[in-house]
């Protein structure tokens, strides 16, 4: 993998590889022999987080703290923390050494890190051609987020991985949201955006990339997969947070219990 930090201002580009941190003082093509044929991760927005924000922040104990926006340009000489969610691990974009990987269990590793890191709010990901293709033409290829579908039309929900999910902070009829699978979806007209929004449960398995936003078109293409459950005897078990937050997590039996 590789992570780019671009400041506009002064058109640096700094670049995080698994081996070497780069960085050139202006926007060039020798940049594009710095990335190795990996994905691109770009960084589009960041925060400035204390080592102990981070932790908490790890720990879903301070999942609202809304953090201090810190720009590319104050950004490129401070050590920067990458999140993935799928994987549950954190790199750390040293730099001088380029990209190490870390594991948010090893307390004694965070002790060595900065008191003050520029946190990885949100990135594109590029192929090497599209960061190529930039360098060339200065045209920034749009990419697709993983992010909800406009207000214009329909938003839907679902679990991203076989098995049942509850959302223990939002009741419907007395009974917590359940999703039944990847392929059963809940419209969030049905259940409602605010409670979507302040539903701590949903965003935490947000975080660990458990659901997802889908939108008409997704739905009407995959809806015919759903299998309900004809009897109990079918219905699989409901686990507890500590299935998807400690690591050793069997995907196919997800819950929030807090």
């Amino acid at each position: 993998m590789n992570i780019v930090l671009y400041s506009p201002e002064n058109e640096c580009v700094k670049i995080y590889t698994e081996t070497e941190t780069f960085e050139f003082k202006e926007k060039t093509e020798k940049a594009i022999d710095a990335v190795s044929d990996k994905s691109v991760v770009w960084i589009e927005t960041l925060s400035l987080m204390s080592k102990t924000q981070l932790k908490s922040w790890l720990n879903l104990s301070s999942w609202f703290d809304k953090f201090k926006p810190i720009s590319a340009i104050d950004a490129i000489n401070m050590d920067i923390i990458f999140y993935d969610a799928k994987t549950q691990m954190v790199y750390l974009c040293d730099t001088v050494v380029g990209l190490e990987m870390i594991n948010p269990k090893n307390s004694k590793r965070f002790s060595l890190l900065p008191e003050s890191i520029a946190f990885v709010e949100s990135a594109k990901l590029l192929t090497k051609k599209q960061f190529a293709n930039w360098l060339v033409s200065g045209i920034e290829p749009e990419i697709k987020k993983t992010t909800p579908p406009s207000s214009s039309s329909a938003q839907y929900i679902h679990t991203k991985h076989d098995g049942t999910v509850l959302v223990e902070d939002i009741q419907i009829d007395g009974n917590p949201l359940r999703l039944n699978g990847k392929y059963h979806f809940v419209s969030v007209d049905s259940i409602g955006k605010d409670r979507l929004e302040a539903s701590v449960n949903f965003k935490i398995l947000q975080k660990y990339d458990k659901v997802e936003f889908v939108d008409e078109d997704y739905v009407q293409a995959n809806k015919h997969k759903y299998k309900p459950h004809v009897s109990s005897a079918t219905t699989l078990p409901v686990g507890d947070v500590k299935d998807f937050t400690t690591g050793e997590a069997n995907d196919n039996i997800i819950s929030i219990d807090l």
